[in-house]
């Protein structure tokens, strides 16, 4: 909110007007200024709005109708991290304090599951290290006061990346900042060059505190001492959102209510022209919708859009799903041709207990049944559980449902997972989050 007089202006010359603020739309106008004052009069700007996530699209076996599934905005999976893993130098306290700390700062709202971080052995070896969660305050800077997490001392590998899950995600609100320490040692935590799109140095992001357990001690931004570089430590989880900051006020977190959803449907080559598109679902509240008006399309390769409609009818960008081919209806699923192998997504995700991985797999790809799987890893890449793709020899759309276990049937920790469609030489890879 504020009022604005701009002089030294021209007459009979048109101006570029851009209005910017963080956490809302950019408002971009040309404005025509003749030989009196001009009154712009009240100018609104539309706070940002989070779209709906990973929206998956499963036509049914007769062809007549498609189901659509999606996450509610903010629920995706998020990996935080400032470095571009080119480490080409290292910091720490000279003093080596047995409570300091080097982390970087993240000003989203987030649930944090893992952590990983590589430690350079330059200046000595480092067996173990800690590893810390702190949130925000108003500001944005690190506050000790608000410990979420700290570990116990975990294995270290120098000059290599080190990965902790935590037992139980974490909730950051305010954002957070992840650190690292190495009681009594010089940490050597690893410093990228910070100059390379998208990872370049932002200040008020890379902290260190020679004492985290002394409330009066202040943090500091490494930048302002000329170190100019990420540091190489990250966290993983669920990116719930940016939180708006500027250094002289606090935050300030959005605050449009969410209301429901709209649907469209539209061919894949209307993509970016939504003027084309059909809304077939308006003022959705579930996270689901059947197109039951499926059948009744001219053949063709259509897309769906999914949107989040918040306060004042504020709608967020859209969501797409992967495009969908539409042929002639039958009543006979075995007259049903699937023309293209193809990983359709999961669903709930994230998910707790189990989630239902969706494919198709066509006469083609199915020649080569015996190589044809579905396989699920973890962050780490090691193969967790491995599934029949292609049981009995059946074409079409297939369903394999996860329980969260591995090969001898016991419960994986949450985290971020992969699966892999292998079918011919088809290999299609994607992302899900347990959240326990």
């Amino acid at each position: 909110t504020g009022y604005f007089e701009i002089s030294g202006v021209y007459t009979n010359i048109t101006y570029d007007l851009l209005i910017t603020y963080e956490g809302y739309d950019d408002y971009a106008d040309e404005v025509q200024v003749g030989s009196v004052n001009l009154d712009l009069g009240t100018i609104i700007l539309i706070e940002v709005t989070m779209p709906p996530g990973n929206v998956v699209s499963i036509q049914n076996e007769t062809g007549t109708e498609v189901e659509l599934l999606w996450n509610s905005p903010g629920s995706g999976g998020g990996v935080f991290r400032y470095d571009d893993d080119e480490i080409i130098g290292h910091l720490g306290f000279s003093s080596t304090p047995p409570n300091g700390v080097f982390g970087a700062a993240h000003l989203h709202h987030a649930i944090i599951q893992e952590v990983s971080w590589m430690l350079k052995s330059d200046y000595n070896s480092h067996a173990t290290a800690k590893i810390f969660l702190f949130g925000l305050d108003v500001y944005g800077i690190p506050d000790q006061s608000d410990l979420l997490h700290q570990s116990a001392l975990l294995p270290n590998v120098d000059d290599e990346w080190n990965i902790y899950e935590l037992a139980d995600p974490i909730e950051a609100p305010n954002g957070f900042l992840v650190g690292v320490c190495t009681p009594n040692l010089y940490t050597s935590i690893g410093l990228d060059d910070g100059i390379e799109e998208p990872w370049i140095f932002q200040p008020e992001t890379q902290f260190s505190i020679t004492n985290w357990i002394d409330d009066d001690e202040e943090w500091v931004d490494i930048g302002d001492f000329g170190f100019e570089n990420n540091m190489a430590i990250r966290a993983y989880g669920i990116d719930l959102g940016i939180i708006s900051r500027d250094s002289k006020k606090q935050l300030n977190p959005p605050n449009r209510v969410f209301e429901s959803y709209n649907v469209y449907r539209f061919l894949e080559t209307n993509q970016n022209n939504p003027d084309e598109w059909d809304l077939i679902g308006p003022s959705i509240i579930d996270t689901f919708y059947t197109d039951t008006s499926w059948a009744q399309l001219s053949n063709g390769v259509y897309q769906f859009a999914v949107t989040s409609v918040h306060t004042n009818g504020v709608e967020s960008i859209a969501a797409f799903s992967i495009p969908v081919e539409k042929t002639q209806a039958s009543n006979d699923p075995d007259l049903v041709e699937i023309t293209q192998t193809k990983l359709l997504g999961n669903y709930p995700n994230p998910f707790n207990p189990e989630t239902t991985i969706s494919f198709n797999i066509s006469r083609k790809d199915a020649k080569d049944a015996e190589n044809t799987e579905l396989i699920i890893y973890n962050l780490k890449g090691q193969k967790i559980k491995t599934f029949d793709a292609f049981p009995n020899g059946s074409l079409g759309t297939r369903r394999v449902v996860w329980d969260g276990t591995d090969e001898n049937n016991q419960p994986v920790t949450s985290g971020i997972y992969f699966y892999k469609l292998k079918a011919g030489e088809i290999e299609e890879i994607r992302k899900m989050i347990l959240l326990k």
